[in-house]
């Protein structure tokens, strides 16, 4: 399969990626539960390879600036009615 993105759409997977990643990190850290804990921890390991995987393609495509994220950055365009464009150019 092939997926073609444009930058900021990479920015924003790359984003949800690590948010995932730390919240998961985190929940198996504090579970109780070791099964659950483990599961999670095998789920994480393929995260954080598709996480790899696409951030060296993002680099090699947009280069080092699609690992930034930061929403200031992010420039939000206002249509000629006013209201705003919240998505990303």
């Amino acid at each position: 399969m092939k997926i073609e993105l444009q930058e900021w759409q990479a920015r924003y997977i790359l984003e949800a990626l690590r948010v995932c990643e730390a919240q998961w990190r985190e929940t198996t850290e504090t579970c109780n539960d070791e099964d659950q804990a483990a599961d999670l921890g095998n789920d994480m390991m393929r995260l954080t390879a598709a996480h790899d995987y696409l951030e060296r393609v993002a680099v090699e495509a947009f280069g080092p600036g699609v690992n930034t994220f930061a929403h200031h950055e992010i420039p939000v365009t206002r249509p000629a009615n006013g209201s705003p464009d919240l998505r990303p150019r």
